[in-house]
């Protein structure tokens, strides 16, 4: 393994495998808290202008909470909704 994927693999591990995001719909758009049952992630929160951008910024967000750099975020993944369910917005 070289020390590229050594690293992705590293920065893999710190991630939590799923989190909980609470939306909610403001006058600037949709404001959004990330957190995780294991207690890996607290205190991250994003926002976005609709629910496909907030997707984006979502991962954003983690992934700069845990200082993931730019050119190994392609490697580690995309978190995604499990349903539309888990994207609605009250």
């Amino acid at each position: 393994m070289n020390n590229y994927q050594q690293e992705v693999t590293r920065f893999k591990t710190l991630l939590p495998n799923r989190v909980v995001v609470n939306v909610e719909n403001t006058n600037d758009g949709l404001w959004a808290k990330i957190s995780s049952s294991d207690k890996k992630l607290s205190n991250c929160y994003t926002q976005a202008d609709n629910t496909v951008e907030l997707v984006v910024m979502i991962n954003d967000a983690i992934f700069t909470h845990f200082e993931i750099p730019k050119n190994i975020r392609k490697n580690i993944g995309f978190y995604v909704p499990l349903s539309n369910k888990h994207l609605q917005v009250e």
